[in-house]
This record gives structure tokens, C-alpha cells and sequence, in this order.
């Protein structure tokens, strides 16, 4: 690595004054590529927390065993939208499958492709559609007016008003290593009295738990917004997961959001 977060402004072209993140975008750095994960969580209770941050809510559930994954819509008329989604295949590569919509019917994605892990999806196509859309794995065990149960099968929620996943989860292909490099959150809160809510970025090396790398406190009476950049990025291995977690709300219907900006270097690069 020739970089530290502080460092964007010259770590590329050999140090002429490239802007990093704009080369690597780009496609001027080899083995080199970006990753902007963000995700809202509209509602958490004191009762709930911890909650992932997540537009599904709640926990989200690793399923650590390759599966095929399925998608349907809870509005029986989103029927042949493009959904492109995107996660690791059973030998943890990134892998895209594009499927369209069949209402509120449970439609396989791919033709037989295994996922480990969904991260990410959005419309694809020229038509968005209507209402909510999920993606689950196949330990789904009942399926009606298109919402699959139990919840823990649910990989990916799109919401109608986003037509694009909003989950700030991340895994880190095989063959990679990702650096964090920056990461930001904020709450939302109706009311003005003084609310807090506390962050947690978690992360699991493969084979091992999920620990706390750093939490975050915001309060709705000051800093309702946090930003941070690594001087020292954190370096992540292949495989190794990681959500943003709110720990704890100091009051119920508290609302999150959070984001993330990774560097991926191919293993022999980092």
C-alpha cells in the first residue's frame, strides 16, 4: 500500500498529484477498485436495540451456507422490472445476477447461481416499480402476498422510494483487502429533547466473531451527524464481514443512517 487517509491527494501517478479515489474510479490503478456501502434503519426501539443499519430492521442474519436466493415484490403489479443483484457466490467472488419481477410470486434469481452473501441491489431497467421488494435465501419457508417468512431468510429489502438497496453491510471478497477509509452517521429524531444513539462498526475476520473496531455517540442536541477518516485506514481481510450496528437508542422510533467508503486491493497489491 502507498496510501493513508490522509494521503488521497498523492498517493497515484506515482505521487504527481492525482486525486486517489477519482484514479481509482477511473480504472487507472490496477488491482485497485472502490466500495460505497450506506444504509438507514427508520425505526429502532429501546426495546429492539441492537439493530443493524439496515431498511429491513432488526439483525441481519449470516447464513454462512451457499444458497440460491429468491426475490419477490409485496405489489402483485411489479411484474418484469429489472432488479441487478449483487453479492459473493460460494467461493466468496463477487457475482451479479440480473432478474425481473413476477409480482408477488416467489421467482428464483439466476438459473441456479449460489450466493454467500447479497449486499446490494437496485433497478436496473427503465421501469421502477411500486412497492417493496425482498430478496431471500432458501431457508425461506412460506412466502404470502409476496413477504417471505421467517424474516431471518431476508438478505435484501429494496423500497419502492429508493429502487436501490440501502443496508451498510459489507463483505470482503475472496482474493481482496479492503481498507476502511472513512465512515459517517447521523440520527433523525421528530421531537427536539435531547435523544442519543450509539454506533458500533463490528467486524468478523472469516472464521472468527464479530468484535467492535469503533462506536460512535450521536445526540439529536448537538452532534446529531458524525464523520470520520483514518488516518491509518483499517486493513480488513478477504472474507471478513462487516455492518454498522447501533448498539443502543435512548428513546423508541429512533432513526439512523450511516455510510462507508472502502478501498479493495487485489491480495498481492496490499
Amino acid at each position: 500500500m502507498r496510501f493513508t487517509g490522509s494521503d488521497e491527494a498523492n498517493c497515484c501517478s506515482g505521487g504527481t498529484g492525482g486525486n486517489l479515489f477519482l484514479e481509482i474510479s477511473q480504472g487507472k490503478v490496477p488491482g485497485y477498485s472502490t466500495v460505497h456501502k450506506f444504509g438507514r434503519n427508520n425505526e429502532i426501539d429501546t426495546g429492539t436495540d441492537p439493530e443493524d443499519v439496515w431498511t429491513y430492521g432488526g439483525l441481519y442474519t449470516y447464513n454462512d451456507t451457499p444458497s440460491i436466493q429468491y426475490i419477490s415484490s409485496d405489489n402483485a403489479l411489479d411484474i418484469g422490472m429489472e432488479i441487478t443483484v449483487v453479492g459473493l457466490d460460494e467461493n466468496y467472488e463477487e457475482q451479479s445476477v440480473i432478474v425481473l419481477l413476477n409480482g408477488q410470486t416467489q421467482t428464483q434469481i439466476g438459473t441456479g447461481e449460489l450466493f454467500v452473501r447479497v449486499f446490494r441491489a437496485f433497478t436496473s431497467g427503465p421501469i421502477a416499480f411500486a412497492g417493496n421488494v425482498l430478496i431471500y435465501d432458501d431457508t425461506v419457508v412460506s412466502v404470502t402476498l409476496g413477504v417471505p417468512s421467517p424474516s431471518t431468510s431476508v438478505k435484501a429489502e429494496i423500497r419502492a422510494a429508493d429502487q436501490q438497496t440501502y443496508m451498510a453491510l459489507y463483505t470482503v471478497p475472496a482474493g481482496k483487502t479492503a481498507y476502511f477509509m472513512q465512515h459517517s452517521s447521523d440520527i433523525t429524531k421528530a421531537n427536539s429533547s435531547a435523544n442519543n444513539a450509539v454506533l458500533d462498526i463490528r467486524i468478523r475476520e472469516f472464521g472468527s466473531v464479530f468484535r467492535s473496531r469503533q462506536l460512535d455517540g450521536l445526540t439529536t442536541d448537538g452532534s446529531s451527524a458524525f464523520d470520520f477518516v483514518f488516518t491509518l485506514p483499517e486493513k480488513i481481510p478477504e472474507k471478513s464481514d462487516i455492518r454498522m450496528q447501533v448498539r443502543e437508542v435512548s428513546t423508541n422510533d429512533m432513526g439512523v443512517s450511516s455510510t462507508f467508503i472502502l478501498i479493495i486491493v487485489d491480495n498481492s497489491l496490499a
